[in-house]
């Protein structure tokens, strides 16, 4: 078995695991709005535990009712017992078993009630903005919240919960304590490493009393990593005093919400690009203080061989995985069974972070890769077998048109891809040269080995008349034809000198030692990004002032550190997740891309382009000019064939330009519905 390490089974406690693979802690927002565990939930983790994981450990989970996250999972009342019993029931008819994170924000809160902390310091968060300043707990409130803990233990152990895990990093209240940064105390829960470790240890042993010797408490902590907290030595003492009042294992992970703009990853969750391993200091520090099992986290469940490795090597004795069980809930089946060609791997786009963007809110739980993440308890999204085998043809062979191509197979259809390039990838070809996005070609090769296994007909360098669509007789046709860049209407458009994005990424041309991009999206933000790590002299023009893209991002406004620390590029690509967009300003920063803001192009010469900004007028030299103002749907098929087959479905950008996320849910609705 290549992965022996992984697959095989291991104990925390008395607890037995059968496997090595932990589906690590994360916010998915698909319990009800009072934060009861219900079906969708429900299904959410059946499905993983279904798909091999040994064991799955819950986002977070509230202990205090004033002090609920929306969307969230509570544990602060007995009413919650029921739908937690029901939880871990279907979790282990599977075999796999079950922890609940119980949490706490502290300053870390924006919801309704003021928040409290160990101490009146304000969480000043590069990422989500500066926070109000918090009331500093009493010592008898404390007391009370330590209670708070314990009695979440008690109901979990009472809902038939295999253990809890305590979140004590990422700055939320236990941390709070453990942190010289965050507690400026002087009673007994301040000071020292001692005094500042006294909540947390108040926390384990109130569990004990109410829950006995044997039940699992996990605690995840982690260095505070650029904040001026604990860093590894203060972790590895933190892990063994809490191994001594009794925990039962520790997560590894490290980072804070207040992670600084140097921070590579973002704070606490890495983004597209990073190297997978980033978070194994911690595991590493607290496994040689502690002999109580350590859980390794941070990218693991992308380099399999790397978290086989971790395991040999004794730097850690499970493996969490997180968003690649979002993308593949099967990895750990596949996995055991020899299966890891067929995995659908995760590509770190954010987009299951619905709430971390700066322009747009989706509290809906999505995953870019896997459509059907999130909708396990929908009956519409449930692959049946169709009641009709249908010829089905399939035109274009980006991941939309390859996934209802896959989707209607799997149904027993008779499908045919036709493709006008010479290989399957549709835009996501382009998508994948700009630095650090290499990931995203994961999908077109999971999509391609799927459609060969399902034997799909694949015709490329085939462009589809009506006159073809009608004469292969199809009972179907699923147009995913893609959409084009728009040629703005401005004079000197059509120059020599102008470019597209496609153009330039492919090699199809080569742009010159001065370039402007027209454009300040996430495509022109990112070619700018590809060129100015190509030794060019990069500008970006984009026609939307500072002021009209601040007031068009409503609740996620950029924070007065993000305007701080770029006060050029804050406003470039704000549709993009900040995890990774704050990796992209961070690479223009240094390679040393200009911003033009609020900026109408009225020409473009051989010379540059000629641009109004309010009553002023200049003119900004350029070899080369990019244009990155948009797409259009490439939709004349569908019109052309609209009434001439029997049924005609189209997918992806040729409805409208967007993410591979529409993309791909839209390709696999519709070969569910064929």
């Amino acid at each position: 078995m290549m992965f022996k390490r992984l697959c095989e089974p291991a104990s925390i406690g008395n607890l037995e695991i059968r496997n090595r693979m932990v589906m690590a802690p994360m916010g998915i927002s698909l319990c009800t709005k009072e934060g009861f565990a219900a079906e969708q939930i429900r299904k959410y983790f059946e499905a993983r535990a279904k798909g091999g994981a040994g064991l799955i450990i819950t986002g977070i989970t509230a202990i205090d009712a004033e002090y609920r996250s929306p969307g969230h999972l509570a544990i602060c009342g007995d009413e919650f017992i029921p739908g937690l019993y029901e939880l871990a029931n279907a979790v282990h008819i599977h075999g796999a078993k079950i922890f609940i994170q119980l949490w706490h924000p502290g300053r870390q809160w924006v919801y309704g009630k003021s928040p409290v902390a160990p101490s009146s310091i304000a969480c000043r968060s590069f990422m989500y903005g500066d926070r109000e300043v918090p009331r500093a707990l009493t010592s008898g409130e404390v007391e009370e919240v330590v209670e708070r803990f314990a009695e979440g233990a008690r109901r979990a152990q009472d809902a038939g919960l295999d253990g809890v895990e305590l979140h004590a990093t990422h700055g939320y209240l236990i941390h709070q304590f453990l942190s010289p940064y965050t507690n400026a105390r002087s009673d007994k829960y301040g000071g020292s490493l001692k005094g500042r470790t006294t909540f947390a240890v108040e926390i384990v042993e109130r569990i004990r009393e109410k829950c006995g010797p044997d039940f699992p408490v996990c605690m995840r902590i982690g260095q505070d990593y650029l904040v001026p907290g604990n860093g590894p030595e203060e972790v590895r003492a933190i892990a063994k005093i809490l191994e001594d009042k009794g925990v039962t294992c520790i997560g590894a992970s490290g980072g804070h919400h207040e992670a600084s703009r140097d921070k590579l990853y973002g704070g606490t969750t890495s983004a597209m690009g990073v190297p997978p391993g980033w978070e194994l200091e911690d595991a590493e520090a607290i496994k040689s203080a502690v002999s109580v099992p350590v859980f390794a986290v941070g990218g693991l469940g992308l380099d399999l061989e790397l978290a086989e490795r971790v395991l040999e090597e004794g730097k850690a004795d499970f493996i969490q995985i997180g968003r690649p069980l979002i993308a593949d809930p099967d990895l750990p089946l596949k996995v055991i069974t020899g299966r890891v060609d067929e995995i659908n791997w995760c590509i770190r786009c954010g987009e299951c972070h619905g709430h971390d963007r700066d322009n747009l809110r989706r509290p809906i739980f999505r995953c870019s890769v896997n459509a059907f993440a999130g909708r396990e308890a929908d009956p519409e999204w449930v692959i049946t077998p169709a009641a009709i085998s249908k010829k089905v043809l399939v035109v274009g062979g980006g991941p939309g048109g390859m996934e209802a191509a896959r989707i209607s197979k799997l149904r027993g259809h008779d499908v045919t891809i036709y493709e006008k390039d010479h290989e399957l990838g549709g835009d996501i070809k382009v998508a994948v040269k700009p630095p650090e996005k290499e990931e995203m070609g994961k999908t077109i090769r999971y999509l391609s080995y799927q459609l060969e296994k399902l034997g799909v007909e694949v015709e490329l360098g085939a462009t589809v008349t009506p006159e073809l669509a009608e004469g292969t007789k199809p009972d179907a046709v699923i147009l995913a034809t893609g959409s084009s860049p728009i040629i703005p209407e401005i004079p000197g458009a059509e120059g020599d000198n102008v470019v597209t994005v496609s153009e330039v990424l492919t090699g199809k041309v080569k742009a010159g030692e001065n370039v402007v991009v027209l454009g300040g999206g996430p495509i022109g933000a990112e070619v700018a990004d590809w060129l100015a790590g190509n030794g060019k002299k990069v500008t970006i023009v984009e026609i939307r002032s500072l002021h009209e893209l601040e007031k068009d991002r409503g609740r996620g406004a950029p924070t007065r550190l993000q305007k701080e620390y770029y006060p050029d590029l804050w406003g470039v690509a704000t549709e993009l997740p900040r995890r990774y967009r704050m990796l992209l300003l961070k690479r223009l920063g240094a390679h040393g891309v200009k911003t033009v803001f609020g900026a109408e192009t009225e020409e473009i010469t051989d010379k540059g382009l000629a641009v109004k900004e309010g009553e002023k007028r200049r003119f900004i030299a350029a070899d080369t000019v990019v244009l990155a103002v948009g797409y259009k749907p490439n939709s004349e098929l569908y019109g052309n064939l609209f009434g001439r087959v029997p049924q005609l479905c189209i997918v992806g950008d040729c409805v409208k330009p967007r993410r591979v996320m529409e993309a791909i849910s839209e390709g696999a609705y519709v070969g569910l519905k064929i």
